[in-house]
């Protein structure tokens, strides 16, 4: 059975989460979203150029991150999967 559920990305309106809640008996659930100026702990974070080589400070890039929390793969779809996610994670 299920008993934690997380969720994040954007805000999740209450009742949607009441709805989600009497279909799927979670015992708990979390939202996680909203900008904490910091890392969290989980993640490993870099501001890389358009291959993923880390710039310089004070220099333009894209924001990269990896961690044990972020998705594996789109679901039949390995050409999408790394388009999305490099080979290190």
């Amino acid at each position: 059975s299920l008993i934690y559920g997380g969720f994040g990305g954007s805000p999740m309106h209450p009742e949607l989460l009441s709805e989600l809640e009497k279909e799927i008996p979670i015992i708990r659930t979390a939202q996680g979203y909203g900008s904490l100026e910091r890392c969290m702990q989980c993640l490993e974070i870099k501001v890389a150029d358009g291959v993923g080589n880390a710039v310089p400070i004070s220099q333009r890039g894209e924001i990269w991150k990896r961690s044990y929390t972020t998705m594996t793969g789109y679901f039949n779809d390995r050409e999408k999967t790394s388009e999305t996610i490099t080979s290190s994670g």
